[in-house]
């Protein structure tokens, strides 16, 4: 979905956060669909150290703006947390994640308790 954006210039940079896990990520070494990212690894590895290197990117950068894309389930959490670390302007993609039936389930669960964790967190500044 990113890639499609940048290539439909929609944004003038792709940038992904990958899992710690990760030893080699389709965009970071290697094109994906034809397009080079910006690539990081979030420190904490949780949503709020996305929103966190987010911030720090569009301040290095002078970007004003961003399109965070993710999961349909995660999409208010993760809206959420963002905002509380970025005052650009903002907009989200939520994609359909391909899963079962018990996989949406725990999602629900993951998703609502992470939600409620967000609302009592504050700001990013610790982490900037």
């Amino acid at each position: 979905m990113g890639a499609r954006l940048y290539k439909q210039g929609y944004a003038p940079n792709l940038v992904l956060s990958i899992p710690p896990i990760s030893k080699n990520h389709q965009g970071c070494e290697e094109a994906l669909d034809g397009v080079f990212a910006q690539c990081f690894i979030p420190q904490p590895p949780t949503t709020r150290g996305e929103a966190a290197e987010l911030a720090r990117m569009s301040a290095k950068h002078g970007w004003k703006s961003a399109i965070v894309i993710t999961t349909n389930p995660h999409l208010i959490r993760a809206e959420t947390i963002v905002r509380k670390c970025n005052d650009g302007d903002l907009m989200f993609v939520g994609v359909q994640p391909h899963i079962g039936l018990l996989a949406w389930i725990r999602q629900i669960g993951y998703q609502t308790g992470g939600f409620v964790k967000a609302w009592f967190e504050t700001d990013c500044n610790a982490l900037l």
